[in-house]
């Protein structure tokens, strides 16, 4: 009797449905190295977010730098135009919640948590077939594993993050928010290379499918043409997508009640609006005047039945090479 044929993943079904036995830090490295390939930059910015979060899994103060930096990858597709699209993919490779760690059978899963670089990675594998490209791509894949150790984050750690020329503090409130800290380093990121649409997906909150209910992408951004090109372009590819708000009580949420301590919360610990709260956390590292911002919270479309979701990859380049 024959054997039935195994049919072949896809590029983002193969590397997001990897355990963490199997896809750690340095598989990670090897696997964004390799697709950015001719295209991979040296971080211009110290990812400060990233840093916290995996400072448990770097061996030693010497290696710290070398880690952080090594873990930031950047890929640049220069086409010689005067714009810059960027697309900024969280990597988390295990979330455990760290410190604040999750309970139940809210830690299953969580190897998918890196489905937004993955994503990212295959889009820039589609960008580089493009002949004739409108403007230059830029796509970021931080990748950390969000662990307990020696030396891991804490609630009340405070991260400084350098924002144009002033400083923005940031408290850490709860070590499980660590998605949002690393996608600001990508942010910054992107606007050294003045990026003018800064485009985050992320498995960012659960409360978006407390919100949305399964399998529905929540769009966020500060362009109200953006958004709705946003929601237009994947439900044409026959998913849903909903504009969700960022309003000024959702700011006023994340405003630290002592600035002598830091400027701003990692995360509201009122747990309501928690998806709006968490994109304006992004907003305020957009600091450049005019840059245009969508943020995809993607956790509750991102794995359905131990398998992950490729069918984002077409219309995430539809939207970027329309943009």
């Amino acid at each position: 009797m024959k054997k039935a044929k195994s049919k072949k993943l896809s590029f983002v079904r193969k590397y997001t449905e990897k355990p963490y036995s199997e896809f750690q830090e340095q598989e990670a490295i090897d696997l964004a190295d390799k697709v950015f390939n001719d295209h991979i930059e040296v971080p211009r910015i110290f990812p400060e977010g990233l840093y916290s979060v995996g400072k448990t899994r770097f061996h030693s103060a010497r290696i710290d730098d070398l880690h952080a930096t090594t873990q930031f990858k950047v890929g640049f597709i220069n086409n010689k135009k005067k714009r810059t699209v960027a697309l900024v993919g969280k990597g988390v490779l295990f979330d455990t919640g760290g410190y604040n760690v999750k309970y139940g059978n809210h830690m299953h899963g969580m190897k998918f948590d890196k489905f937004g670089a993955i994503t990212a990675l295959a889009v820039f594998k589609e960008l580089k077939k493009l002949k004739n490209p409108k403007v230059n791509y830029l796509v970021i894949t931080p990748f950390v594993a969000n662990l307990i150790g020696p030396d891991g984050m804490v609630p009340g750690d405070v991260i400084e993050y350098d924002i144009g020329k002033k400083t923005l503090k940031v408290e850490v409130t709860n070590t499980d928010g660590e998605g949002r800290l690393i996608l600001a380093d990508g942010i910054l990121e992107a606007q050294v290379y003045e990026a003018d649409t800064i485009i985050t997906i992320a498995t960012l909150t659960g409360a978006i499918s407390y919100a949305l209910g399964d399998e529905v992408i929540g769009v966020f951004s500060n362009d109200e043409l953006l958004a709705y090109h946003a929601v237009k372009t994947f439900n044409k590819a026959r998913l849903d997508a909903w504009h969700m708000p960022i309003l000024k009580r959702h700011n006023q949420a994340l405003e630290h009640e002592n600035k002598d301590v830091a400027d701003i919360i990692s995360l509201d610990l009122g747990s309501k609006g928690g998806s709006s709260t968490a994109a304006a956390f992004l907003e305020k590292f957009v600091h450049k005047k005019g840059t245009k911002f969508l943020h995809l919270d993607v956790a509750g479309i991102a794995w359905k039945k131990g398998k992950a979701n490729d069918k984002l990859v077409k219309p995430l380049v539809k939207l970027i090479t329309s943009i």
